[in-house]
Order: structure tokens, then sequence, then C-alpha cells
């Protein structure tokens, strides 16, 4: 698999969840601005960013979708992150994905977090 620059939007939403968005980039720098766009947009509308950035990553999701049908199916990912890089899993349930998240080391400032996405993991 050919290494990109990932994305990762990370909000929080009314009911306190994390959602999830991806979008894939080919350069670093490519993602930033993005990044810094999306960020300034997403701020300015209310939302509160947990976290948001570019990160090494092999994976592609699906495209985003501006406003989608609230029924639309949710998937649960597990996103991890160590210094650049990114790592994304889904989960079958909220409860797995935080047992999986307890278990990754946290050294080198690894983080993880437990989120929701519309977003379909291509790869």
């Amino acid at each position: 698999m050919t290494a990109t620059f990932l994305m990762i939007v990370l909000t929080l939403t009314s009911g306190g969840q994390l959602s999830a968005a991806f979008s894939s980039a080919p350069t670093e720098a490519g993602c930033l601005e993005v990044s810094k766009s999306v960020g300034t947009i997403l701020r300015q509308a209310g939302y509160k960013i947990e976290r948001i950035g570019c990160f090494k990553s092999a994976q592609s999701f699906s495209p985003y979708e501006h406003g989608p049908p609230d029924d639309t199916p949710r998937q649960i990912y597990l996103v991890s992150i160590e210094g650049n890089a990114a790592r994304i899993a889904q989960k079958e349930t909220m409860a797995s994905c935080r047992s999986a998240s307890a278990s990754i080391p946290r050294a080198n400032g690894t983080t993880a977090y437990c989120a929701t996405s519309i977003q379909t993991l291509i790869k």
C-alpha cells in the first residue's frame, strides 16, 4: 500500500460522542492546507474540535458527505495516532473499541480515540 496523508477531524457531538471525518491527500502540504481551512470553518460554525491533523496512513475512506440523513449508519472506529502516523480499525461496538483503546501502550505520545463516522473504511 502506498502511504499518503490522512486528514483526521475529531469533533464532539452535542451528546458528547466523538465524530470522525477522514480525507486523503497525496502530500503533507496539501493535507495541511485543507486541514487549516476545515478547522477554521468548523470553529466558526461552533463545532468543538477534539483533534484535527494530517497523518501518514495507507488507509482510505469513502468520501465525506455533507448533511447526510439522520438515519445514515455510523461505523465505529478506533483511531490510533503515534507521532505523525495514524491507524484506524473498525470495531463492532463502542465497548469493544474502548477495550481495545485501553490496551494500546501510550508510549511516545501515542493517543487513541473511539469515534463514530458515516464514512466507510475502504482499505
